[in-house]
Parts: structure tokens; C-alpha cells; sequence
């Protein structure tokens, strides 16, 4: 359906949709010239998406058509993504090593590059500091402040994978302080070669605290212990690091060793040997966990996939150890870090589920819906609910059991043909057949994951629903049948032509053509063209032609008169239904069309070369009528020959005369009529009298014949010869 957006000559021309941002300007209209309009449109939305038609207006007194052309708009979907998903908060030292990262994604169909930046907010700063980027050609450039740590390797920006981007500064400082966030902006390039920006995010921030380091005693060292806090979740990496201060002891060796709960962890001894202790080994093993030497004073403790039985309070045992004369390491004295306590949450089912669905079909298309599940460990089950309005419950259309058994189809449904899919990737699919439009409303899906029980029992573990609306429109409803034509008013024997545009969805259509004579009441029809495909001529079949043209947009007959007589002038229509699998789904007539069919003008002139004819009694005169110019070479003409007082013969267009009974006898044997030549009339009156004196006139009217048969007058002329007889002798 077409829907009125905007006018230069009706500000109330826009639909209800369109309204409020006609009057709030974001949309707008400007006339550049007589003939030239700029449509402008602030603040896209996703349903601006589709045809723009522009078209003109009817506006003079005579009748000369409706043009309009069309442009499609493509609104690309905001599909930009961007998160942080590390711990809200960290606490570290001077010289500590930070890392952050941050995931970018996006959707689109359309070719976009992205750029990621990350920023620091410091206590001090008015505004955001950019500390690095990576741009959308896949340059990294440091931010202002930060070109001489960037060009000494102390930021760096990786790209890991598609989607996410890490940041890390090997050392911070104290005006590192501050919120760290990422930011992402995705670009796209115009025909002219420009990059423009169409979307952008903002992640949340990481809040970073910097402890300055106080040097200790000659003699002496210091521990610290740094741990995400939490709460962490099952399955997120859980770093620990133990940091030696000890600036005053050189040569020194030290052996570091992790605890929880008083509980030995790892340790890696003065030789940098590393040392797992009981059940932890294995998970060494399996990769799940590691334990390195990041820098000369720094020693970290990672745990990949973080378990509920990792929670707990952590400290670092460290031991300053000198080197006897055999290689072995003597114990001098030992620091203890402060604990720090860790807590990790029991992760929930990451169970989720999207709905994918056309928001408007056609009565009779299938009805397709998606439920894209993920997330999930154990079988799946889904249940299928539709309801029609909003203030109506939900009714069951159909269901699948965890171990893949469809069952209770609802009762509108069991007559049609309604099935759920169940794709090896866990997605669910519900199909109808030939939707209604009783099939508008919304539609639920309710996926439930089971587990196996210790029993042997399936159980339902958890339950995911979405909805969405969609709307089943009639044939009737989205068909719309227009009959236009730049050949409404032609002379005879011109061509005419009607095209009838039929805008609507992909059903098969039959079409009529009628037409109404002008001054009669009665609708004939010309063509029947059914939906079969089959031609049924109502008219003679010589006196028109069809052409049909098939495009994206519309269908488009072309009922054409190759040459238009009289008789076909009037008013025409088409009329259109719509079948879905031979049920008729609707009937259109279009707007009826006049056409008039008007004479051509003529070209006749006449000659007489005689204008004054002076003879005497008994002699006989001759009169001469010659068409000099005609319309066309397959001219006819009718003559009258008169005087003042009478009319004396005619000739009609086969050239049959014929006298006036009002002549007499008498004259009926003086006069005649001959062709002379093609164009040349000749009247003789033999023997003429002194009463035979006066005027004669000749009439020559013109005839064509039109292309159905039928002979019209053109024009009617006269040319007059002044005739004196006079006694012999005088």
C-alpha cells in the first residue's frame, strides 16, 4: 500500500506515521525550481526502508495524466555492538602490568570497517583522554600523551580473533588513575570514496586504581597480592599476582608460593622451577591453569576457567634465599602478602533464545518463525502459542518434546498443514502452510533445556520465551490497479494506448478489458484474459493488440489500438482479480479513462477557373470545379451542383448521379455531369437560354473512410461561376 509521506501543495497530504515528523521538520520538502523538489529526511528510522515514489499532481483544467518515478531506500540496521565484560574495578601498583579487553561486532550485510578506541578518564581530566586507537584500516595510532610510552612499547593495542581488542600498558603510573573505557565507531564507505560514520558505542568503564610504591628498608622487602575480587562467575579467568618489592637486596633470590586457605597452590623456587601441588597438577596438565615470572619482580598465578571451589582467601609466601658454594639455595627470611579474599558465583544456564520472523506476509505465503536457541548443554523442547489480539490469552499451536516427538496441535491447526522443525544447531522452526489472516497476532516460543537426573529422569533445568507480532495482510488489501494513458484524445487512424498497472503481491491474475461507448449506457467487453492464462476476444481481434510486461515492482497490460476509429471512442477500464492455487482472493477495477477520438483537419481547397461565363443562346456552357489539395491520397468527395433558386444534381462517392426532381424534364435532357479529370467536376447545360443566366454554384464535400469501414465528412466548400447568355446578334 502506498503511504503519503509528504506534499508541496497539501501540509495535510501526510499518513498518521508520517505526521508528526512533518511537523516537527524531520521531514521536509524544498522546491528548488518550477520543476525540481529536494526531499530531505532528518533522524532515519528502519521503516523509512523501501519504494519512495515521487509524483506529480493533477492540477490544470484538461486532463493530461499522473507521472511519478521511484527510488529504493536501503536503511542499514544499527546492528553495532560493543561491551566489557572484565571486572568493574582493579587495583594495582606503579610499574604493574594492566590489561583490559574489549568485544566489537557488528551484523550488518552491508561493507563497513570498524574503528576501536580506548580512553582514560583521570580524576583530573575535564574530558576523556584517547590513549589509542585502531582505525577502520587497520592502523593504530596513539593518543595525545601517549606517543612517547606507545613508541617505547609500553601501550599496544591488539586486535585478538573478529571481535575483540586489547588493550595493554606494561607498567602503569600513577596518572594512569582514572575510568578506562573502549569506544566503537562503524563506517561506511560513500560512492565518492568518503568514509561517513553510521553508528557508534560506548562500553562500560573499568575503574583503575595506581598505588604508589613506598621503597622499603635497606635489608628488607615487601609482598603484595592482587586478585579480581569478584564476583566472578564459573568458566571467567581468575589472575593472581604476587608482587616482590625489593630494590635494596641486590643479588637477591626468592622462591614465591600461592596459597589458598592456608593451602599450598603453586610455587616457583629461586631457580625458576615451577611446582604444582596435589589436584591442582592435573589441571596444570589440561592446560587449565599456568604460573610464570612476568617481570623481575612480578610473579602471576592464572586460572583459565575459574571453578566455585577456587573461591577462597589467597595470599603470596615469599622467601629470600641466598646461594650456598653447591648450587642449593639457603632460606634467609620470609614475608607474607596481605589476603585478599576471591569469590566466585555458580554460573547460571546461559540458555537464551531470539525470534526471527517477517513482520508483515501475504494471505497464502507459508508462515515461518525461528527460534534461534544457544547457550544450551542439554536437550530441548519447544511449545508453540499464538495469539490473535492483545487482549485475548495464548492458545497452543503445536509442541516438540525433548526426545523430538510433535504433539498437541492446537484445534484451529489440525485441519492444516502445520509442522515444527528442530535444526541440529538447536534452532526451532513452526511452519504454516497457507497462512490466513486470522494468523496475525503474536507468536511465543517456549524453550525449555532438561537435564538427566542422578535417577535416570529427565528434568526441566530452565525456560527461555520470546514473542513477536506479525501481520497476514489480504490480497485485497495490498492490490492496487491504476489505468493511465498518454493517447487520450487522438486523431482518426492514430494509435492509442492504455496501460493498466497492477501493484500488489506475486498471485496469478486475470484481467478484463471493457469499454463504453460514447452516449450509450452499455459496458462491452473487449479481452478476457483468465488467470490461466487462456484469451477469450470480446471484440474483433484486429482492432487491438496486448502486450504484458512482468517487472519487480508491478505487472503492467498494454491494451494498444493500432489504428483508432470513431467508433472506439469512450471510456475504457480494467479490471483485475487475483487467484491463490484457483480461489479468486480479490477483484480490482481501476479508475475509468476517456478517450476521445477526434476528426483529422482538412487540407481540401478548391478552384474554378471560370469565375464570369459569358456566352450566347443555343451555344452550350461548360462549368469547371477542381479540388486542387486533399487530406489524403484516398480521398472521396460528394458535389452539388446549384443556382440560386434550385438544386440541380448531385454526385455521391460512387460516383452516381442524380437529378433534382424539382429541375423538370425539360432541364433533366440540357444538363449533365462529368469527370474530367481525377479531381475535375464539369457541369454542361446544352442549348442555353437568356433564362438560363445567373449563378452556379459548386459544393464538394470530402470523405474519409476510417479504419473500422465507416465514411466521415471532413470539410464542405463551394467555388460560384457567373453565367450571361446573351440573344445572337447583339
Amino acid at each position: 500500500m502506498d503511504v503519503n509521506m509528504i506534499s508541496t501543495s497539501d501540509p495535510e497530504f501526510a499518513y498518521g506515521m508520517f505526521s508528526s515528523r512533518v511537523r516537527n521538520k524531520e521531514i521536509d520538502i524544498k522546491r528548488l525550481s518550477g520543476s525540481s523538489v529536494l526531499l530531505k529526511i532528518d533522524n532515519l528510522l528502519e521503516k523509512d526502508a523501501g519504494d519512495l515514489v515521487c509524483e506529480t499532481l493533477h492540477t490544470g483544467g484538461a486532463y493530461y495524466g499522473i507521472y511519478a518515478a521511484e527510488t529504493k531506500l536501503n536503511v542499514i540496521t544499527d546492528t553495532l555492538e560493543a561491551s566489557y565484560s572484565g571486572s568493574p574495578s582493579q587495583s594495582l601498583s606503579e610499574g604493574d602490568p594492566l590489561q583490559l579487553e574489549c568485544q566489537v561486532f557488528s551484523q550488518t550485510f552491508q561493507h563497513t570497517h570498524l574503528s576501536v578506541t580506548w580512553f582514560l578518564h583521570g580524576e583530573e581530566d575535564k574530558t576523556p583522554r584517547p590513549i589509542i586507537t585502531l582505525d577502520k584500516d587497520l592502523t593504530v595510532k596513539p593518543g595525545a600523551g601517549f606517543e612517547d610510552r606507545y613508541r617505547a612499547g609500553l601501550i599496544s593495542m591488539d586486535k585478538l580473533e573478529d571481535t575483540t581488542y586489547r588493550l595493554m600498558m606494561p607498567q602503569v603510573q600513577q596518572s594512569d588513575q582514572g575510568k578506562f573505557y573502549c569506544k566503537a565507531i562503524e563506517w561506511i564507505q560513500d560512492p565518492d570514496r568518503s568514509w561517513t560514520q553510521i553508528a557508534h558505542k560506548t562500553t562500560t568503564a573499568c575503574n583503575v586504581e595506581v598505588k604508589q610504591i613506598v621503597a622499603p628498608d635497606a635489608g628488607s622487602f615487601s609482598v603484595y597480592l592482587k586478585a579480581l575480587k569478584g564476583p566472578l562467575q564459573e568458566g571467567n579467568a581468575l589472575d593472581i599476582r604476587c608482587s616482590v618489592n625489593a630494590q635494596n637486596l641486590p643479588g637477591h633470590f626468592f622462591s614465591v608460593t600461592w596459597l589458598k586457605n592456608q593451602q599450598k597452590v603453586a610455587q616457583i623456587g629461586s631457580s625458576g622451577v615451577l611446582t604444582m601441588f596435589d589436584s591442582y597438577k592435573e589441571r596444570e596438565n589440561a592446560a587449565e591453569m599456568r604460573a610464570v615470572k612476568t617481570s623481575r619482580s612480578d610473579y602471576l598465578l592464572t586460572i583459565r576457567s575459574a571453578r566455585t571451589e577456587d573461591q577462597g582467601q589467597y595470599q603470596c609466601e615469599v622467601w629470600q634465599e641466598d646461594m650456598n658454594e653447591d648450587g642449593t639455595f639457603k632460606k634467609i627470611q620470609k614475608q607474607m602478602s596481605s589476603p585478599e579474599t576471591v569469590s566466585i558465583t555458580a554460573k547460571e544456564s546461559d540458555l537464551a533464545v531470539v525470534m526471527e520472523m517477517k513482520d508483515a506476509l501475504t494471505e497464502g505465503d507459508p508462515l515461518r518463525v525461528t527460534c534461534l536457541v544457544s547457550g544450551f548443554k542439554g536437550p530441548l523442547s519447544v511449545s508453540w502459542q499464538h495469539k490473535k489480539d492483545s487482549g485475548v490469552s495464548f492458545s497452543d499451536v503445536i509442541s516438540l518434546t525433548h526426545d523430538g516427538v510433535m504433539k498437541d496441535i492446537g484445534t484451529r491447526y489440525q485441519s492444516r498443514h502445520v509442522q515444527t522443525l528442530h535444526s541440529p544447531a538447536g534452532n526451532f522452526t513452526l511452519e504454516i502452510g497457507a497462512s490466513a489472516k486470522s494468523d496475525s497476532g503474536e507468536y511465543k516460543c517456549i524453550v525449555s533445556e532438561w537435564t538427566v537426573q542422578s535417577n535416570g529422569e529427565m528434568k526441566k533445568a530452565n525456560t527461555q520465551s520470546q514473542q513477536k507480532a506479525i501481520t497476514v495482510n489480504s490480497v485485497d488489501s495490498l492490490m492496487k490497479v491504476t489505468l493511465k494513458s498518454r493517447t487520450t484524445n487522438v486523431a482518426i487512424d492514430s494509435r492509442i494506448e492504455l496501460l493498466c498497472t497492477v501493484r500488489g503481491p506475486e498471485v496469478s491474475l486475470a484481467v478484463r478489458w471493457m469499454f463504453q461507448a460514447r452516449n450509450s449506457t452499455v459496458q462491452k467487453n473487449i479481452l478476457t484474459i483468465r488467470h490461466t492464462g487462456e484469451f477469450i476476444w470480446g471484440a474483433a481481434q484486429r482492432n487491438y493488440q496486448l502486450s504484458i510486461q512482468p517487472l519487480p515492482s508491478d505487472t503492467r497490460f498494454i491494451l494498444m489500438v493500432p489504428r483508432a476509429s470513431k467508433q472506439q471512442e469512450g471510456q475504457y477500464q480494467c479490471q483485475v482479480d487475483a487467484y491463490q492455487k484457483d480461489v479468486q482472493k480479490a477483484s480490482k477495477n481501476s479508475n475509468p479513462l476517456a478517450v476521445t477520438v477526434h476528426k483529422p483537419v482538412s487540407k481540401m481547397s478548391l478552384y474554378s477557373p471560370h469565375p464570369l461565363l459569358e456566352t450566347t443562346v443555343d451555344t452550350d456552357a461548360k462549368f469547371e470545379c477542381a479540388v486542387m489539395t486533399t487530406t489524403t491520397n484516398t480521398s472521396r468527395f460528394t458535389i452539388t451542383w446549384m443556382t440560386e433558386s434550385q438544386m440541380l444534381l448531385t454526385m455521391d462517392l460512387d460516383a452516381v448521379v442524380k437529378f433534382c426532381p424539382a429541375v423538370g424534364l425539360e432541364m433533366d435532357k440540357r444538363i449533365r455531369m462529368e469527370i474530367r479529370q481525377k479531381q475535375t467536376f464539369q457541369l454542361t447545360i446544352n442549348q442555353v437560354r437568356t433564362s438560363d443566366s445567373g449563378k452556379y454554384h459548386c459544393e464538394v464535400e470530402e470523405w474519409l473512410q476510417d479504419p473500422l469501414g465507416d465514411w466521415y465528412s471532413l470539410k464542405n466548400m463551394s467555388v460560384s461561376t457567373e453565367l450571361v447568355v446573351k440573344e445572337k446578334g447583339i
